[in-house]
């Protein structure tokens, strides 16, 4: 691994986008300590034991955090009567499920990693961190917040590639594709003059879809906040509207057949093993996948990687995403909300941060900071091959979030039923009218 590049690349490119005007103060021990008198002890001022309950969903974080490097015993370095209690949920899918659960029983977990299209649905049960030093020091958090409230602070930020076999590519003759026909053009010939599934989709789990039937209408928009956009509209699953034009290009896509003989039989585990055994040439995922790759037994010298192209020329701009992952948050009434808000500040300062970071090959969020990644010289091609547009992905407000939930809108699932060969005409205009009637309502 090299030390990153693109750090002040990436840090130029998210001052142009949102600024960046808040001081890098990094919080001293005593300031991440706020703990509240109520919990001291009787005896010389000692501090009361407190357990607090972090919640996740990552098989790879739980590791790390519980085995390869325990955050408890980081943590106790620090505040030595405080333990950190790690709890998982089952399957990465039952993040959001079990967090509603625990929710609407008033049981949420002291801190809790949360996905950005669920700060909304959990915005009134979360804690206000806007007064934090993780905020102040965060490149990302303000910009997620809602109505000035800041529910969740990222602790990563994501791009998203196509990641490609590169000696497929070389085997076939293939040139990185430039527009979304050419993509499909490239799929199709691997298809036809290959034993190479194309693309590996795992569309069993139907999250693995989200490259395409989550973020395109953001893309073909211009604009991260598009959701928001959206709960403004009576009809915007009509032809000429972004969401309409980018779910024509996804379903070329899905009819052109490209994915194997059995996409939705398999979940994601089987598609990366695909990808890994090199029986599969691309496969679409997040900056996450990166250090999947690096832990397998596959080629390291084979990766290749490139932005998804979903413009229809070259003389368009082409439009990239990023996004603010993995949120940390603490519930409003919490009965450890200071000590909460103190492990937050710790965190984020820590080089506990950092070398969590490096490990897992992830970006990170704080000013100034810097972490070694796998890959970086790949990524580094993908994202300055040419000039890019990026958006700010955001996960949707309030009102969107509210026709979601009354309509059971799920993108992910669309892709399912899109593949399984849904009536797509149909599809949209019976969205027009359940999403009029759930905004007249």
């Amino acid at each position: 691994m090299k030390k990153i590049a693109i750090a002040m690349a990436l840090l130029m490119m998210i001052m142009s986008l949102v600024g960046c005007d808040s001081k890098n103060d990094k919080s001293k021990t005593e300031e991440t300590q706020k703990i509240s008198e109520e919990n001291k002890g009787s005896k010389d001022g000692e501090l009361k034991p407190v357990t607090l309950t972090m919640f996740l969903h990552d098989n790879e974080a739980y590791e790390y955090y519980t085995q390869t490097n325990s955050i408890s015993e980081a943590y106790k370095k620090v505040a030595p009567h405080v333990t950190v209690q790690i709890e998982k949920a089952k399957d990465s899918g039952q993040l959001e499920e079990t967090l509603k659960i625990r929710y609407s029983a008033n049981e949420l977990p002291d801190i809790m990693f949360i996905k950005p299209y669920m700060l909304a649905d959990f915005n009134e049960g979360l804690a206000d961190l806007s007064d934090t030093n993780a905020t102040a020091t965060n490149l990302y958090a303000k910009n997620y917040g809602i109505e000035g409230k800041v529910a969740g602070i990222p602790q990563t930020v994501l791009y998203e590639f196509i990641y490609y076999r590169k000696s497929v590519f070389e085997e076939l003759g293939l040139n990185i594709p430039t527009t979304w026909d050419e993509f499909i053009t490239t799929a199709e010939t691997i298809k036809n003059n290959s034993e190479y599934i194309p693309i590996a989709l795992g569309a069993k789990d139907a999250w693995t879809d989200y490259p395409f039937n989550e973020f395109m209408p953001c893309l073909v928009a211009g604009r991260g906040d598009y959701w928001n956009v959206m709960a403004t509209q009576d009809e915007p699953f009509t032809a000429g509207e972004p969401f309409y034009d980018s779910y024509k290009k996804i379903k070329k896509l899905y009819d052109a057949d490209v994915f194997g003989l059995d996409p939705l039989g398999i979940g994601w585990d089987q598609a990366q093993a695909l990808f890994y055994a090199k029986e599969a040439a691309m496969v679409a995922a997040g900056q996450w996948f990166i250090s999947n790759y690096a832990s397998s037994d596959a080629d390291p010298e084979d990766l290749g990687m490139f932005m998804l192209p979903v413009r229809d020329s070259k003389d368009e701009p082409l439009t990239a995403s990023i996004m603010g992952d993995l949120f940390l948050a603490t519930p409003k009434d919490g009965k450890n909300l200071d000590e909460s808000k103190a492990f937050i500040d710790w965190y984020f300062s820590s080089d506990y941060y950092i070398a969590y970071s490096s490990a897992v090959g992830a970006n990170v969020t704080t000013k100034d900071a810097d972490v070694d990644l796998p890959y970086i010289e790949e990524m580094t091609e993908a994202l300055n091959r040419e000039k890019l547009t990026y958006v700010l992905y955001d996960g949707g407000n309030t009102e969107f979030n509210n026709i979601v939930n009354a309509i059971s809108f799920d993108v992910k699932r669309m892709g399912q039923e899109m593949l399984a060969g849904e009536d797509f005409d149909k599809m949209m205009s019976e969205l027009n009218e359940d999403w009029k009637k759930a905004r007249n309502k």
